[in-house]
């Protein structure tokens, strides 16, 4: 169960900080032999790529017309989606970008890109509970994705929800690690007496003592949650 966990331990950690959203590489990409030449008009991809490298240039207004104009034209052309929510991000304008993604998902309700970013505007939004099912969501789409397994046990910790918090933080990190970062997010919410004993747990799997509920070291560890 902890094939990827070598792999993927410290860019899973560092979600702990902020979730962490999937570049532009939604859905359906699309060969483009005649974007630049002929009579043919511009195809989606071809004015995809002349608005991010008009935005790179600094012309951000231009950049949104042209992508709008490919989803209002090719409403099917997800990378368009994904692309607009990023430059809306870029300015600060999540709520835009949330809207944008929520739009594309509507068109394609099994990308798992397109799951993952609008999860992470909805963390950041604090809707914890509708991002945990978009990362469900994403994770349901692509298992092997371990940013996904870590944006969704992000969410689900900061939701309170630490034994489902632990499992998913299971598929790529180890114990050791899963009880630190459930430590910092109840030492977070104020939750002291729960923290203090995650980081108590941390401590004894480094150590490769048995973890709480084990009766032997061999078992998988589960969570008990003080109530403050």
């Amino acid at each position: 169960m902890h094939k990827k966990t070598h792999l993927f331990a410290k860019a899973a950690t560092l979600t702990i900080i902020g979730a962490s959203l999937i570049g532009c590489q939604s859905g359906n990409r699309q060969a483009d032999p005649f974007g630049s030449g002929g009579d043919r008009p511009p195809t989606p991809r071809t004015l995809h790529m002349m608005a991010k490298l008009i935005n790179e240039n600094g012309r951000t207004d231009q950049a949104e017309y042209v992508l709008m104009r490919v989803i209002d034209e090719t409403p099917t052309y997800l990378p368009a989606y994904v692309e607009l929510a990023d430059i809306y991000i870029e300015q600060s304008r999540f709520s835009d970008a949330r809207d944008t993604l929520r739009q594309a998902r509507v068109i394609s309700p099994t990308d798992a890109v397109l799951a993952n970013n609008l999860g992470v505007l909805l963390l950041r939004e604090g809707n914890f509970a509708e991002a945990s099912q978009a990362f469900h969501d994403a994770v349901n789409q692509d298992v092997d994705e371990a940013r996904y397994h870590a944006n969704l046990a992000v969410s689900l910790a900061m939701g309170g929800q630490f034994n489902e918090a632990f499992v998913a933080w299971s598929m790529v990190l180890p114990p050791e690690e899963i009880f630190w970062n459930l430590g910092i997010v109840a030492e977070a919410q104020g939750k002291n007496d729960a923290a203090t004993q995650f980081f108590a747990d941390a401590n004894r799997a480094r150590k490769g003592a048995p973890l709480p509920g084990n009766t032997d070291e061999s078992q998988t560890a589960t969570v008990s949650v003080p109530v403050d």
